[in-house]
C-alpha cells in the first residue's frame, strides 16, 4: 500500500500518524529513506528478532496487525540501500512466519516511475 502525492502535502505526516495509531494496537517498524543502512541485506529482519528468536512474531502478531513502514521510499538513490530494502521485502514475503506482515510506504507521486526501476514487485 503506498501514500502519494506531491512534495509538502503531508504524505509522511499522515504516514506518522498511522504508524503512531497502529502502535496501539500491534506492533509496527517504521524505516525512513535517509536512515536505511545500505549491505545489511537479509540479516536486518534478523535485527528485528524475526528469524533468531522463533517465537516472537507468534507472540508479536497476537498482539495486533504489525506493519511495516518506508516513508520518502522514492528518495532512496543508493544502489545498495535499494538492495536493502528490496531483501527486506522479500524476507517479508518469504518468510511464513512474517505472513501477517502488511507494508506501508510514503512516495512522491512524480517519482513513481524512479520506483519501478529498482522496486522488485515479483513478491
Amino acid at each position: 500500500m503506498q501514500i502519494d502525492g506531491e512534495p509538502g502535502t503531508g504524505k509522511s505526516a499522515l504516514l506518522e500518524e498511522i504508524a503512531e495509531e497502529c502502535a496501539r494496537s500491534g506492533p509496527v517498524f517504521v524505516l525512513k529513506d535517509s536512515r536505511i543502512q545500505p549491505k545489511v541485506g537479509r540479516r536486518m529482519p534478523m535485527c528485528w528478532g524475526f528469524r533468531r528468536y522463533r517465537r516472537a512474531p507468534a507472540r508479536i502478531c497476537c498482539a495486533g496487525e504489525p506493519i511495516l513502514f518506508i516513508d520518502g521510499i522514492d528518495k532512496i538513490t543508493d544502489s545498495a540501500v535499494q538492495l536493502t530494502v528490496n531483501d527486506v521485502l522479500k524476507a517479508v514475503a518469504d518468510d511464513a512466519t512474517l505472513g501477517a506482515w502488511r507494508v506501508l510506504v510514503s512516495i512522491r507521486e512524480q517519482n513513481l516511475k524512479h520506483l519501478e526501476t529498482w522496486l522488485d514487485r515479483r513478491r
